[in-house]
């Protein structure tokens, strides 16, 4: 057992100088102080001197200070784990990437893979380098690309850093980078790639565990790149003008690996005691202050407060844990526009808050809104309000209210011109209109995304970190 506030039992010194300062007076010295009158007012409890109530007092205090300092017993921790691959994305800033038989250029097509590959890889941490004769740092390995790919939109680097390509630039660097790292996954995105010997870099990435992948950016493969992924484990691939040679990449680097970097996520549960200390230090103050009430009390906070209130706390605050997981899965699947994986976590992380399934209830109409659902978005505003009065859960659904009363009209009217021509025409047929549109951009976002979006607004300057290299591959001189 210990104590998870022991800084409280500090307050202990008050009681003890009070102890100390009372034992100093005795009986009588306590009538030179009060009259008689005044010291029957201050009698708590027939039968017992004035000694004995103020050391019982101040226990009272003791066990009361003892129960803030919270005794606890450590259970076994809850952990949950999530296992990831860790992959640095090597973009090639040599002066070959701007060439334009690829409108607009190589490294146009380069960036626009990059965001591709952001978007959908929501299971990697993932780091950008550039680099060309040598290699510079964009942002280290992170855990959530969908911000990467926003962050990225400041990066408007048109700058040729030189005119040749050194692979082991981008091999080095990514090794300082995967330092701390498990199942490394370096990918290259260049069109270069010399018909030059390979095993110095083959024999480099073997040495520090890293599996080569590529994305070539040029019409005709690079044999020798090929044959060094292959060697290293990794996957070799032409570009595509699709998503097809993206989807290859990840599924490649998301696959089940031993290696997998590991997130632990533990919850420490304790068994709470100090219940003990309070309801005992309560009994005593009650005790002294109406002897009568204190049996009948004392049964009533044992029977309301029961013998499982630990237990119950912390199963609460391990669901409460787990629905804000949920709620944080479904945000993502929702800024990655899965809405269907969303309404269904969204409606799994809901609890028994109000206003926080206020905001979940929230978030699925708008979620049902930008599928163009309308109806099913009027009824999740209006179980919003019903939890919790949001003032955007209010002018949403305002807005759905007029946007389909309008669209009800339009329907109406098609409604009537077709009824007319089918009798003008003596033809017998029912016509439905079941598919709304809705003007998405008039929706109020919640407060989460909307001030995402401010802080998405202002641009923040770019700095590249330069990392030192020294080994050059033997194509490192030759200009591209």
């Amino acid at each position: 057992m210990f104590l998870l506030y022991p800084l409280f039992l500090l307050l202990l010194i008050v009681p003890l100088f009070f102890l100390f300062f009372t034992s100093k007076i005795k009986d009588k010295g306590m009538a030179h102080y009060f009259s008689k009158e005044m010291l029957k007012k201050l009698s708590y409890s027939k039968g017992l001197g004035h000694q004995t109530r103020t050391r019982l007092f101040l226990l009272s205090l003791v066990l009361l200070i003892v129960a803030l300092a919270r005794p606890v017993v450590e259970k076994e921790q809850l952990d949950t784990s999530e296992a990831k691959s860790s992959l640095i994305i090597a973009i090639d800033f040599s002066k070959s990437m701007h060439q334009t038989d690829i409108y607009p250029s190589h490294l146009a097509l380069a960036l626009k893979k990059l965001d591709r590959l952001l978007a959908k890889a929501t299971q990697l941490d993932i780091g950008i380098l550039f680099y060309a004769n040598d290699a510079y740092m964009l942002y280290p390995l992170s855990q959530n690309p969908t911000l990467l790919r926003k962050l990225l939109k400041d990066a408007n680097i048109t700058h040729t850093f030189a005119d040749n390509t050194n692979l082991f630039s981008a091999l080095e660097a990514s090794a300082v980078l995967f330092k701390t790292h498990s199942n490394k996954h370096l990918l290259i995105l260049s069109d270069a790639g010399e018909n030059v010997s390979r095993a110095k870099e083959l024999s480099y990435v073997q040495k520090h565990h890293i599996t080569l992948s590529s994305l070539a950016l040029t019409p005709t493969p690079k044999q020798r790149m090929k044959m060094l992924c292959k060697q290293s484990g990794g996957i070799y691939r032409q570009y595509s003008w699709g998503d097809e040679d993206v989807q290859a990449l990840l599924k490649f680097f998301t696959k089940r690996h031993p290696n997998m970097q590991s997130y632990h996520y533990a919850l420490k549960q304790y068994r709470e005691y100090y219940m003990f200390p309070l309801l005992l230090g309560l009994m005593i103050l009650l005790f002294l202050w109406r002897p009568h009430l204190s049996p009948r009390l004392l049964l009533f906070c044992f029977l309301s407060y029961g013998t499982t209130p630990s237990q119950a706390s912390i199963l609460d605050t391990w669901r409460e844990y787990q629905q804000a997981k949920t709620y944080n899965q479904a945000t993502q699947a929702y800024k990655n526009k899965h809405y269907t994986y969303a309404l269904k976590l969204y409606k799994n992380s809901l609890g028994e808050n109000p206003k926080r399934n206020a905001k979940i209830y929230h978030n699925i109409a708008t979620t049902y809104a930008r599928s163009r659902k309308l109806s099913l978005a009027k009824k999740y505003y209006e179980k919003s309000l019903q939890s919790f009065p949001l003032a955007q859960s209010k002018e949403n659904l305002a807005l759905i209210n007029k946007q389909l009363k309008e669209e009800r009209k339009v329907l109406h009217k098609k409604y009537q011109k077709l009824l007319f021509k089918s009798i003008a025409g003596k033809q017998q047929y029912k016509t439905r209109f079941t598919s709304y549109s809705v003007k998405l951009h008039t929706l109020l976002p919640d407060e989460e995304t909307r001030w995402f979006n401010k802080v998405l607004k202002h641009k923040s300057p770019l700095y590249l970190q330069k990392i030192p290299t020294h080994l050059r591959s033997l194509d490192a001189n030759v200009s591209q």
